[in-house]
């Protein structure tokens, strides 16, 4: 399974989408997901990260959707 920042770098490269466009609609800085894509850091808000992954057309997995239920 690929790290959620590839994901997020291969969906903004086959969308043609830029890091401050996708930044601005998930809601976080520039930098923020520019340290996110390179693996410099990790999503700790299981909220963020299923924005994310609504944003990028992503299904949740079983254990991540659980943890969100739960919240």
């Amino acid at each position: 399974m690929l790290h959620i920042g590839r994901k997020i770098k291969k969906f903004r490269d086959e969308n043609k989408i830029s890091q401050t466009e996708f930044a601005t609609k998930i809601g976080v800085t520039q930098a923020f997901l520019s340290h996110l894509e390179n693996g410099r850091l990790n999503i700790e808000s299981p909220t963020l990260e299923k924005k994310i992954l609504v944003a990028i057309g992503e299904t949740l997995d079983g254990d991540l959707k659980k943890d969100l239920e739960k919240d």
